[in-house]
């Protein structure tokens, strides 16, 4: 399914409280990516971590413009290093908020 699986995902963690809170609870860049493939195949959508890093850099750079080398490498999963739980929340909450749009 690969993008719309993305898609569909962020639509049905919109409406799902309790889904987007399983989310957020992720704060290493790793754990979020697997998290989000798990979450996505529990609820039908079905996605790859690349086709998740893609979708997010993708929404990241639409809702704010070009993503700074630390966002890029973050997201893309290249740095061994752990985010702040505000930098995934609001990764998460422009996902939302572009589900929301469509």
């Amino acid at each position: 399914m690969s993008q719309q699986g993305v898609s569909a995902f962020w639509k049905k963690m919109k409406a799902d409280q309790a889904l987007s809170a399983k989310l957020t609870a992720a704060t290493k860049k790793g754990d979020f990516a697997k998290l989000a493939v798990q979450l996505g195949q529990e609820n039908g959508c079905t996605f790859t971590a690349d086709e998740l890093t893609e979708s997010i850099r993708a929404e990241i750079g639409a809702a704010k413009g070009e993503l700074s080398d630390k966002q890029l490498v973050t997201v893309a999963g290249g740095v061994r290093h752990e985010i702040t739980r505000e930098e995934w929340e609001r990764i998460v909450a422009i996902m939302i908020k572009d589900a929301a749009r469509r």
